[in-house]
């Protein structure tokens, strides 16, 4: 700590704060102590960004406290960084400091935060309480009144003269954008009603974030305007307003959309059937399946693909039609035979136990039926909502297959059903360890070291132990760590224990690091979340089309990899979807585990 105290290059001060970092708890509750002192120029950037990555209250009041000769000379450096700490504290002074004008003579805040808030200070401020929205996932209710003012001080700034007259600002404009989406973020009711002129705007910029904004606060009484920008010209503001709809419309969304399907305006139906799907799903309404049944028939593919999804979300609600018309499409061995599969997969996992049965059924006879690769992988997934003997029966069978991506898939079956109330029994155990001993393939190593884990069980040679340590997958040592706890008795918690803090102290990926720090007994840096719907757009290789029947591999945040194709439209839908980070990587990216 004494190189903070010396006046030393750049370089010095960076490596000490490296080792600081490194030394975890024991230097972190002295290091807000070095702010209580002057600090050399050149350690001030190292030390403001040391203290903003604690993420504590002390944190930001050691920054708060900084005097003018101990500041960062950049703004940037100084607001992220109290941005990063997350701490109220810090977000009042970042609001100030954005909602305090520009005036003829320079000036502190009251809060100490930097000068005057001149445009290019506003900006670095509104950059920063988007750093401090990373870290704590949303604004509090009462930052909306400050927002709105900054709000209107962006609205102000001179708009160029190619932009058309109504539109609010330049699309060229990031802190508007910015300001909409931190509005958003604040999840106020009183939100909406402010962010509803704006869908108006003729800049596509500014409508898309309008769009997203209210997917983050919900869309009130606003859901016709929304519903409107179906017919928007422009690809991303229809799917942004989708998105707005799928994920918070109510009733009277649901009655607009339909209004609008059956209305004379042209409207993206693609989008417009995903709505309906994901509303009719969470309001579990499955009344008015024939009318998106009625319309496959002659829908264009894209479109099609969407209105096979929403008929599963209205199976998912119990619609006995729905699930007809599910194994009609799976049947006709057509284009859409795995989208249809794919409905009744994420169909049983939402389902409500009476409506399952015959949706599980139907996945049975897709799964055991010599269909094609992809249609029976991802009906064995699907068999994983469900624990019935002749299901597990299957998924036994198809950890065998020749296929990757069938083995895959349904070992990762297996560990859902076991996390479902599943017992563990020596067949389960049996073929996990048959898989990881003659199997290279990373996902699947990663889905029967995740079915060792939920059933408590391990290989006699212990392959979790050597996984957590020389697997090159970051997904595979994570699912290795939970097996090496799992399957730890009165004689080997001790040894488990070792090995998952030797984990967190050495793994080279940070998120598998803080699983090994929370399963040794560590409590967790990051707030639980309950479920969340993933709906995910593959994008191809230029990343500016969707990437159409197209293997992937997802790795979900609870530890499992499912195998997959997009259908005609490149999204993929997860059910039931645990909270966290996902990856998508293409299978044949995937280098073999030794």
């Amino acid at each position: 700590m004494r190189v903070f105290r010396s006046n030393t290059s750049p370089d010095v001060a960076r490596a000490a704060t490296d080792a600081l970092r490194s030394l975890g708890d024991s230097a972190r509750s002295a290091i807000p102590l070095l702010a209580a002192e002057p600090v050399p120029t050149n350690a001030r950037d190292s030390l403001s960004a040391l203290l903003g990555e604690l993420g504590t209250d002390e944190a930001a009041d050691a920054l708060l406290g900084l005097t003018e000769a101990s500041r960062p000379a950049s703004p940037d450096v100084y607001l992220r960084a109290l941005g990063r700490t997350g701490s109220p504290r810090a977000l009042y002074a970042l609001l100030r400091t954005a909602t305090e004008r520009e005036t003829a003579t320079t000036r502190q805040t009251s809060f100490g935060a930097i000068a005057t808030a001149t445009p290019a200070r506003r900006s670095a401020a509104l950059r920063a309480i988007d750093s401090w929205v990373q870290r704590r996932g949303a604004l509090e209710a009462g930052a909306l009144d400050p927002l709105l003012v900054i709000l209107r001080e962006v609205q102000r700034a001179p708009t160029s003269s190619s932009v058309p007259a109504r539109a609010a600002a330049p699309a060229s404009s990031p802190d508007l954008l910015l300001v909409i989406r931190l509005i958003g973020s604040t999840r106020n009711p009183r939100a909406p009603s402010a962010l509803a002129p704006l869908l108006a705007s003729a800049d596509r910029a500014q409508r898309i974030a309008v769009a997203q904004s209210l997917t983050r606060v919900g869309i009130a009484n606003v859901e016709r305007a929304v519903v409107a920008l179906l017919s928007d010209n422009a690809p991303p503001v229809r799917s942004a307003a989708c998105d707005a709809l799928a994920r918070f419309g109510d009733r009277v969304a649901l009655d607009a959309l339909w209004s609008a399907w059956d209305g004379d305006r042209p409207i993206d139906r693609a989008s417009a059937a995903i709505a309906i799907g994901r509303i009719s799903e969470r309001l579990r309404d499955g009344s008015r399946a024939q009318r998106l049944i009625a319309a496959l028939d002659d829908a264009r593919p894209a479109v099609a693909s969407a209105i096979v999804d929403a008929i599963g979300a209205l199976a998912a609600a119990g619609s006995q039609p729905a699930i007809d018309a599910l194994e009609r499409v799976a049947n006709a061995r057509g284009p859409l035979s795995n989208a249809a599969v794919e409905a009744l997969s994420n169909a049983a996992a939402n389902a409500a136990p009476a409506a399952r049965a015959p949706i599980v059924r139907a996945l049975t006879q897709r799964a055991s039926a010599t269909n094609d690769e992809p249609t029976r992988s991802t009906a064995v997934w699907g068999l994983g909502a469900s624990p019935e003997p002749d299901a597990v029966t299957l998924l036994l069978a198809a950890t065998r297959d020749p296929s990757n991506a069938v083995a895959t898939n349904a070992l990762g079956a297996l560990a859902r059903a076991v996390r479902s109330g599943l017992r563990g029994t020596d067949a389960l155990r049996s073929a996990a360890c048959e898989a990881l001993g003659r199997r290279a393939n990373p996902a699947l190593r990663t889905n029967a070291l995740s079915l060792l884990a939920a059933a408590r069980q391990r290989c006699d040679s212990d392959v979790a132990r050597r996984a957590l340590t020389d697997a090159r997958s970051p997904w595979l040592r994570r699912a290795a760590a939970e097996a090496v706890l799992n399957a730890a008795d009165n004689n080997t918690r001790a040894a488990a224990n070792e090995a998952l803090g030797r984990c967190a102290a050495t793994d080279r990926t940070p998120w598998v690091a803080e699983r090994c720090r929370v399963l040794s007994g560590q409590p967790s840096a990051a707030p639980e979340r309950g479920p969340e719907p993933i709906d995910a757009l593959v994008l191809g290789e230029d990343e500016d089309a969707p990437a159409v029947a197209s293997a992937y591999v997802l790795f979900r945040p609870d530890g499992l990899a499912r195998f997959g194709v997009t259908g005609s439209t490149g999204w993929l839908h997860e059910r039931p979807s645990p909270a966290g980070e996902y990856a998508i990587y293409d299978p044949t990216q995937l280098a073999n585990e030794p």
